[in-house]
């Protein structure tokens, strides 16, 4: 089937294909039952304005009795706080192999009802194509 195609390109093939198919297996079995968390939390529900809200993201790669395929995985662990008519406020990504715990500093500028969303996507080391793997939040008041 592959005759007459060097050996170092056939290997390179292979290697695509397998990328690909796992890429494909994995992902949906991420989103019906994971074996990764996600927790955002604030150190209080509410704020003078100006105040600084300390944000606490934690993202668990692997939890304890879990099954995991030895892949390289890449993880991007993204931060948004919106506002009541959810325009961004604050946005940031963090790129990891493997759990992180990321504690941000926010200081309000407007009053008002805030979102804070922490979301994950996961993909193979190397690989540009990410999934989406889950999302949390939490809601903060500004006064």
């Amino acid at each position: 089937m592959l005759t007459g195609i060097p050996h170092i390109v056939r290997l390179g093939l292979i290697m695509l294909v397998l990328s690909v198919a796992a890429q494909t297996a994995i992902a949906p079995s991420v989103s019906s039952q994971s074996c990764s968390s996600l927790q955002v939390r604030s150190d209080k529900q509410t704020y003078s304005l100006g105040e600084v809200a300390n944000i606490a993201v934690n993202f668990n790669a692997a939890l304890p009795g879990c099954f995991q395929p030895m892949i390289a995985y890449q993880y991007v662990v993204g931060i948004q706080i919106l506002n009541n008519t959810k325009n961004v406020q604050y946005s940031s990504n963090h790129t990891t192999s493997g759990s992180i715990m990321i504690h941000q500093l926010w200081i309000p500028t407007e009053r008002g009802d805030y979102e804070i969303k922490a979301s994950s996507w996961f993909g193979l080391a190397g690989n540009d194509i990410l999934v989406e793997s889950m999302e949390n939040s939490t809601s903060i008041v500004v006064q």
